[in-house]
């Protein structure tokens, strides 16, 4: 039996989809008002489910985030269920995304493969996509550490969101001159306030209680913000603006975060970075983060 794969446009389909993730990527779950979100923000964007049976096994997505949709090549995202893979379910919907992908007018695809599932990374090498970064992933195991005092160095302050609501556009100046100096091809795109704002302010598992700004005076210097995704905590871009870097900005944010998370009763903490961007990895090196398998980042062409 072939699988048919339709665009995710009603709640059941999104559900459809949101069930396979869940079991493909247990430990980053989308909600139902996320996906919804995405698809407000993005003009390009576009999710697929493949069923069988009515059962759903796989599904997909393609589309750009704010700021980056100008590109030849657009963000996509193939995931089938482990049980359901080699019978074309992959390559159906691989079509289905290239085929929104050129509709765009796009020339081919950016996307990811975890490093622990080696038939993903197969399944493209065969099809012409080559390796452009590494996205090394770490956890924290919340309910089993005694995390310090954040500690900010002197004259800073850490703030929430929530309490000092007025921030935005000093965040977002911190936020692009951090995007330039990230190693990888996120750098490669600047955000208006707009976009920016749609995508670090308003997603719906981003609430003000959980982004941290960090104040010298009244001057914004950094800032951290969390996603939830069920009882796990993600971390966003932790940006501190270069003339207050490895002074401990970036470390008391980061500790702003996990405390609070901690508190809330989230038992995991997850966070990616590039393999270039040391830094940051070390830092999270001595909080106590143990590596997790990170993905692989792909570019290659549509298919036909």
């Amino acid at each position: 039996m072939a699988a048919v794969v339709v665009r995710a446009e009603s709640d059941d389909d999104l559900h459809g989809l949101i069930a396979v993730r869940k079991a493909v990527h247990p430990e980053v779950m989308p909600a139902l008002e996320n996906l919804r979100h995405h698809l407000r923000i993005s003009r390009q964007s576009a999710y697929f489910v493949a069923r069988m049976a009515e059962e759903p096994v796989g599904c997909g997505f393609c589309g750009g985030l704010p700021g980056d949709e100008d590109g030849p090549h657009v963000r996509a995202d193939v995931s089938v269920l482990a049980e359901r893979r080699r019978r074309g379910i992959g390559t159906a919907l691989a079509r289905a995304v290239s085929e929104h992908a050129r509709s765009l007018g796009k020339a081919g695809l950016t996307v990811e493969a975890r490093e622990d599932v080696p038939e993903a990374s197969e399944f493209l090498e065969k099809r012409g996509y080559v390796e452009l970064e590494r996205q090394k992933a770490v956890a924290l195991e919340l309910q089993e550490v005694q995390l310090p005092d954040p500690a900010p160095p002197g004259g800073v302050r850490i703030v929430t969101r929530a309490e000092r609501p007025d921030l935005e556009r000093g965040m977002y100046a911190v936020g692009l001159e951090a995007g330039r100096d990230i190693p990888g091809h996120d750098a490669d795109y600047d955000q208006t306030f707009e976009q920016w704002r749609s995508f670090e302010i308003e997603r719906p598992n981003r609430p003000p209680q959980w982004t941290f700004v960090a104040l010298a005076g009244d001057e914004v210097i950094g800032y951290a913000a969390l996603e939830a995704y069920g009882n796990v905590v993600s971390h966003g871009l932790t940006a501190v603006r270069r003339d207050w870097r490895r002074r401990g900005v970036a470390r008391a944010l980061k500790l702003s975060q996990l405390g609070a998370a901690q508190a809330a009763g989230f038992v995991r903490a997850l966070t990616e970075n590039e393999e270039r961007n040391e830094p940051m990895r070390r830092l999270n090196e001595s909080l106590g983060f143990q590596p997790i398998p990170g993905m692989i980042v792909y570019r290659g062409p549509l298919l036909l």
